[in-house]
């Protein structure tokens, strides 16, 4: 295993931004794209029903 992939941070914080490395930015739009998805098919059934 390379030592930059054990020494790569899920965040870094400078001069007032954050930057996120690509397999967190990556997982966190997943889990965003996932929660969106749920909460359209629930809108859906709960739509359907009344």
């Amino acid at each position: 295993m390379n030592t930059d992939e054990k020494d790569e941070k899920k965040f870094v914080h400078e001069n007032g931004t954050t930057y996120f490395s690509k397999k967190t930015e990556r997982q966190i739009l997943f889990v965003l794209t996932s929660g969106m998805l749920l909460w359209g098919i629930v809108e859906g059934i709960t739509g359907y029903l009344n």
